[in-house]
């Protein structure tokens, strides 16, 4: 069972606000310091820069400036926008590139896109992209070709260094990792102090005892009325059963992430910090980390946003004849775009204007192993792209059960010892399942 592992993991987490080390359960958490408490936004042109420098890599061609000069097929790399007010519509999509890319194109850095009626495509506003096309007339590009960024893939583990890292673990390191991923509402909608739901849940993880467990918000929904703080609800129904949790079930790793509808945070800005566990009396063998966040546990990389991405991107996307399902199409959209939060601009969320989707909190540098999206949409657990994503729902729904996650991480086989050279993605050795609470809940 998990518990019989006593296996050393370490967790690195960036974004932080503090250097911790310390030992919980199984595992070692290390969560470091931001280089500086600024925000470093790197700006629209030098992301479009950028982009233009990974595609021209990726494909192997040039991108030069859009100009309406030009007579012959142009490529060039730019931002998609709205030339209407509301929804992004294909009839009105506006292009702008960067003052690098718009060298003849006399000052202006903006063009309006005629898409090809034979293109297939799936757009939203803030995506940054190739195209290729003519000029026919002195704003307006027709388009017939589009280059999209290929998503960021994980690293590839050499199966040495995991055999090497096997052999200082032990055998106790070829229990498999059991990870369990629950987001909120943690209540039913007609009791709101009523967190029995949350409560059966940590009973029942008192029973499995999962080497790590990923607590996702709204842990105080904003639906909620009461005469309590939130503050003291968190600290009444969160964190004093975690208290009692962690104290009986010492090996299990415990995560916490916050979300947009929790009352905690008024208003609501994203990124979010980490939760204060101070005012909240989060337990100190609790990890709370901001929002989106990236951690390492051991060799697998963790990548959680918990804005309901999905229910954005229906609600943001323009499509023609889409090769792929909407799940897959966002998975890949966020890893090709970098960035946690790749919509802008938008009305779902009241962002802080002085963080942007290009800051350090949202931007992707690596891709993850697993990456958690929970969204009111479908729940799901598939592996795109060598990266295992996963929507665990939401533990309640309105008044009823609702679903969370589950994975287990293989260990290596014993014939891997065989094939040391071989390099494998992590995401191979994974074993995701959505899980279904009614049977768990008996309110």
């Amino acid at each position: 069972s998990p518990s019989a592992c006593s296996q050393q993991r370490s967790i690195t987490e960036t974004g932080a606000n503090n250097l911790r080390c310390r030992k919980s359960g199984c595992v070692e958490v290390i969560l470091s310091e931001q280089e500086n408490n600024e925000v470093e936004c790197e700006g629209m042109d030098s992301r479009i820069d950028m982009f233009a420098q990974i595609l021209e890599e990726q494909y192997s061609i040039k991108f030069t400036s859009h100009s309406r000069s030009t007579r012959g097929p142009v490529r060039t790399v730019g931002r998609i926008s709205s030339g209407s007010k509301g929804r992004l519509n294909p009839r009105s999509l506006l292009f702008h590139t960067s003052q690098n890319l718009k060298e003849s194109l006399r000052g202006v850095t903006k063009a309006i896109l005629d898409l090809d009626g034979n293109l297939s495509f799936s757009l939203f506003a803030g995506q940054i992209i190739g195209v290729e096309g003519t000029f026919t007339s002195r704003t307006v590009m027709r388009v017939s070709k589009i280059y999209e960024p290929l998503p960021l893939s994980p690293l590839k583990m050499p199966l040495s260094r995991i055999l090497r890292s096997d052999d200082k673990q032990g055998a106790q390191k070829k229990c498999p990792m059991t990870i369990v991923i629950s987001a909120g509402p943690y209540t039913v909608s007609d009791s709101p102090d009523n967190y029995q739901p949350f409560f059966e849940f940590l009973h029942n993880m008192r029973m499995e005892k999962p080497d790590v467990l990923i607590l996702i918000g709204p842990f105080v929904s904003q639906t909620r009325s009461t005469r309590m703080s939130p503050q003291a609800i968190f600290s009444a129904y969160i964190s004093k059963p975690l208290e009692v949790f962690c104290s009986i079930s010492p090996k299990t790793t415990v995560i916490l992430v916050p979300s947009l509808e929790d009352k905690i945070y008024q208003p609501a800005t994203f990124p979010q910090g980490a939760m204060t566990a101070r005012s909240l009396k989060i337990p100190e063998s609790v990890y709370s980390l901001p929002n989106p966040c990236y951690f390492q546990l051991s060799e697998i990389g963790i990548g959680v946003c918990t804005v309901d991405l999905l229910e954005h991107f229906v609600a943001e996307e323009v499509t023609r004849t889409p090769k792929r399902d909407k799940t897959t199409r966002l998975a890949r959209h966020i890893l090709g775009q970098r960035s946690f939060y790749p919509f802008s601009p938008t009305s779902h969320i009241n962002r802080d204007i002085t963080m942007t989707p290009f800051t350090k909190p949202v931007y992707i540098k690596q891709a993850p192993d697993i990456l958690i999206l929970p969204s009111k949409q479908s729940h799901y657990a598939k592996l795109i792209d060598n990266v295992m994503v996963v929507n665990p729902g939401h533990l309640t729904k309105s008044q009823s059960a609702g679903t969370y996650a589950k994975m287990t991480v293989q260990p290596t086989k014993g014939e891997d010892v065989q094939h040391t050279s071989k390099e494998v993605h992590i995401g191979s050795r994974i074993q995701a399942s959505i899980v279904k609470s009614t049977q768990m809940f008996r309110w």
